[in-house]
């Protein structure tokens, strides 16, 4: 702005010179009248359209009349320079933020130019996201700033989220901000479970733990994108209306399995993780949480069969709701009690604060004591794939669990069997060796499959098992046909490390799972673990290798028993012995610990409950009331002696004789027989303290899974470097066996044969004299098992020749050392010429020229020279006596001194 003032006391007029060149001033208004003692302001516009200095002479005139004009100028100067505004930062990273979660973000908008700048904000591409912005345009004086709040919200969280800001000023548009972040929900998984108390599942294995609470099915649900309707309520505020029934999608079975009515309640920890990136809040709603209806809880029926008044009672998840932060554990405490009998159940809503939401319908079944009861974790089944037209097809086992606490008897039936086996040219495509057993209470047992297929095809067979003394029950078994070999994905998804440790854990392994890859029959595999004592008393472990008989008979563990101090480790060799059938194994073992102190307590225990016992049977009190009137006391004891029934030439025996002797007695204080006269007598009233039996301490066990792949040798002579083969090969016979089951008459002929032949070899003279004989025979040297030609010397000379070919192989190397010795002493090494010339023509037999056998017992020797080798490292690296990353030191030694003469 521009004023004139008019100092005279009459109107003037003011007219502005303008031009035809655009100097880039414009002046407004051009031409006006200005009042007596007025000012008046003229609003000058500056537009350059150069970048550069502009300076120019604008001429007006003023006047009263037209006659008297009057001319002036002014000078008027101005810089063009590019208008630009900035934006500091220029780029924001917004990170990791919730799906539609708000945050909010401050920026600086700077003019670093010296004139003032109009600018208008508006947004430009955005990808998976929201930005608004709380000033959208304006004027910013030169070199000033202001702040700019923008509110970021992430609407997916697929791709990255990015969004661009533009700046149009004075027509020249540009992107003064990118916001950039990454979107997620909050994503929780399960990672790990156990028992926690002596019960039924405290058998069994952790894999048979994960199939029961379909921990793969939840971690797919909870690691899945939410659905809309899922995101809609909070989780104080989902289903507050007594009529809206639960109709979330993703639902789990979570089944506590069977035990016996009003038994020890099933306790399991279940270890949850937060697996995704930002803090995640969840929360375990029960109907009293929702103040719903068990009705209106229900989705249909089958939540209400158990009869019971509340459900509630039974079921309990310890903590029910906490914030994870990212990476970080925490472990939830299951429980079942056993109070109701038959099958219980109730739906549980798992909600996690702005994510998925799954509905855990758990299940548990009380049993009336001698009650069959199978427990079957899934209805379906699936066999590993098999190659197609294989001869000697690997048998795979199904795990039959016996939940009660008798023994169970179980068959087979084959008829889908034998329907599927004319349905496909009388071959037999599934077929079951066993098809009969028992199962032991609480424990599995492992029912053997053999699937032949035909065809690259996917089979469905329903196997019907039945129950003696119950009913059948169908399992659906899915095979599918391959043409390339694959090999068994045995582990799958489970972890196989303990992420937290228990409150009363004694020891921890290295590693819960033990995977052998692919073995060849016949062959021998080894791994090792390592067993660590967390606990700061010193306990004794026991491996259990006989869970199930597959178990005993395959799996191999040493040392087999050991104790170990505090904070300690043990090695622990894990060995799946030669099989001669194809076999996919999945196998558990169980490993278990007790604490020594607590063991030796209960040792003192027992002895005090015998003692007592024992002291109870010979320790009595008389008890009589006492007689106001001494001649009914005289009376009375008259009466006893004099009695009929008493004959008073026959004592009672001595008290302590029926008493131990007192050094096998625990050290106590003397004890006391107190007689009080009265009418009656009676033994030793118990005390008011009573002993009760003690209780041998609970056993705490660990589960090692053992699974491994055993094929048929013959499918490693092409291409066998192709397959991870941790095995160590013994004597493998190469031929083509026929397996297929003996008939009766067959057997009864081998039998007959194979008995005949024994009792003649037991029989005959030369071979009894044989037997005598054979302990007196020398044990050989390994160079007589060498299969050489026969020297013509004699045995003596040609030891001895053999020694000194060896000596003159190391002289040989040491030149300086051999001329010493036939300098001083030439003689001696007589007998070495002589036997040098002797095998002058011969070699030392080496590996390669020696027997077959000889070479695979010296193969087996070498195998254990290295693998005890290796674990003598191992177990001084974990004892801290080596350090395997260290690195190598050379010491040097002093200098030796010289000697001096005296």
């Amino acid at each position: 702005m521009f004023g004139i003032q008019n100092t005279s006391r009459l109107p003037l007029c003011l007219d502005w010179k303008t031009t035809t060149n655009h100097d880039g001033f414009s002046v407004n208004p051009t031409s006006t009248v200005i009042d007596p003692n007025d000012i008046q302001q003229f609003k000058w516009t500056f537009t350059p359209e150069e970048e550069k200095m502009y300076a120019v002479n604008r001429g007006f005139s003023i006047y009263h009349t037209p006659i008297s004009k009057e001319k002036m100028s002014i000078r008027l100067m101005g810089k063009g320079t590019r208008s630009s505004l900035k934006c500091t930062p220029d780029v924001v990273d917004m990170g990791i933020s919730v799906v539609n979660k708000e945050s909010n973000r401050s920026v600086t908008l700077f003019n670093p130019n010296c004139s003032t700048v109009t600018y208008k904000l508006t947004m430009g591409d955005t990808n998976n996201c929201e930005v608004t912005l709380s000033k959208d345009g304006g004027a910013l004086a030169g070199f000033s700033s202001e702040i700019i709040w923008l509110s970021y919200t992430p609407t997916s969280e697929s791709g990255q989220c990015s969004a661009q800001v533009l700046c149009n000023s004075h027509g020249n548009t540009e992107t003064c901000l990118t916001v950039v972040g990454k979107a997620t929900y909050p994503k929780l998984s399960f990672v790990d479970i156990r028992s926690l108390v002596p019960g039924t599942l405290s058998t069994a294995s952790k894999k048979r733990l994960w199939d029961l609470f379909s921990i793969d099915l939840v971690n797919k649900h909870l690691g899945a994108e939410p659905d809309p309707k899922e995101l809609r309520h909070l989780m104080e505020t989902r289903h507050k209306s007594k009529t809206t029934p639960i109709k979330t999608k993703a639902l789990a079975a979570v089944d506590f399995g069977s035990n016996t009515l009003h038994s020890t309640p099933t306790k399991l920890q279940v270890v949850l993780e937060n697996t995704g990136d930002v803090p995640a809040s969840f929360k375990f709603l029960f109907p009293d949480d929702l103040s719903l209806e068990m009705v209106t809880w229900a989705e249909s029926e089958v939540d209400l069969e158990s009869g019971l008044l509340d459900p509630c009672e039974c079921f309990s998840i310890e903590p029910r709701s906490g914030t994870i932060q990212p990476g970080r554990q925490m472990p939830l405490i299951f429980t079942y009690s056993h109070e109701a009998e038959g099958v219980n159940k109730l739906s549980v809503l798992m909600k996690i604060k702005q994510g998925r939401e799954l509905v855990l319908q758990m299940s548990g079944v009380s049993l009336p004591r001698g009650k069959l009861y199978p427990q079957f974790a899934h209805f379906n089944h699936t066999l590993n794939p098999t190659v197609i037209g294989s001869a000697n097809a690997p048998i795979q086992y199904y795990e039959l669990y016996n939940g009660n606490d008798s023994a169970m008897s179980y068959e087979v039936l084959t008829e889908t069997l034998d329907e599927l086996t004319r349905e496909n040219y009388m071959c037999e495509i599934l077929s079951c060796p066993m098809p009969m057993g028992r199962v032991q209470p609480h424990s599995v047992e492992h029912i053997p499959f053999v699937f032949a297929p035909l065809e690259a095809k996917t089979y469905a067979v329903e196997v019907k098992i039945l129950i003696i003394g119950d009913k059948q029950y169908s399992i659906t078994f899915f095979g599918e046909g391959v043409v390339e070999p694959t090999q068994a994905e045995t582990l799958c998804d489970i972890p196989t490390k303990q992420p937290l440790l228990l409150s009363n854990q004694l020891a921890i392994l290295s590693q819960e799972a033990v995977e052998f890859g692919v073995i060849p029959t016949f062959s021998l595999g080894h791994k090792i673990i390592f067993l660590n004592n967390t606990s700061d008393e010193t306990v004794t472990f026991r491996w259990n290798t006989n869970t199930t008989p597959i178990s005993g008979d395959m799996i191999d563990i040493s040392p087999q028993a050991g104790t170990l101090s505090p904070k300690g480790s043990c090695l622990v060799r894990i060995s799946v012995k030669p099989s001669a059938a194809p076999a996919i194994l999945d196998l558990d073992v169980v490993c278990e610990i007790t604490d020594n102190a607590k063991e030796e307590e209960f040792r003192k225990a027992v002895a005090q409950y015998k003692h007592h016992l024992e002291e109870s049977q010979v320790n009595f009190i008389i008890t009589e009331k006492k007689s106001t009137n001494s001649l009914d006391l005289r009376n009375t004891m008259d009466n006893w002696v004099a009695s009929k029934s008493l004959n008073k030439y026959h004592t009672l025996p001595p008290i302590q004789a029926l008493a131990p002797p007192p050094l096998s007695r625990p050290e106590q204080s003397p004890r006391t027989y107190t007689c009080s006269r009265g009418t009656k007598r009676g033994r030793k009233k118990e005390d008011s303290k009573v002993l009760s039996k003690p209780s041998p301490p609970e056993l705490f066990t660990l589960h090692l899974r053992v699974t491994a792949q055993i094929k048929d040798v013959e499918d490693f002579t092409d291409g066998i470097s192709t397959y991870n083969m941790p095995f160590s090969a013994i004597d493998v016979p190469m031929f083509n066996p026929s397996v297929r089951n003996t008939l009766k008459p067959e057997m009864m002929v081998i039998e007959g044969v194979m008995g005949n032949v024994i009792k003649s070899l037991l029989e005959d003279a030369d071979i009894q004299d044989a037997f005598r004989n054979l302990k007196n025979e020398p044990i050989p040297y390994f160079a007589q098992l060498a299969q050489v030609e026969a020297l013509a010397e004699t045995s003596a000379l040609a030891s001895i020749s053999l020694e000194e070919e060896t000596m003159n192989k190391f002289y040989v190397t040491q030149e300086n050392h051999v001329e010493n010795v036939k300098d001083s002493d030439e003689d001696s090494l007589g007998y070495t010429k002589m036997g040098t010339d002797s095998i002058v023509s011969e070699e030392l037999p080496g590996i390669n020229d020696m027997h077959p056998d000889i070479n695979r017992k010296l193969a087996s020797v070498i195998t254990d020279i290295l693998d005890e080798t290796i674990e003598n490292i191992l177990q001084e690296s974990t004892q801290k006596e080596l350090v395997l990353t260290a690195r190598p030191r050379t010491i040097a030694l002093p200098p030796r001194a010289s000697p001096t003469l005296v």
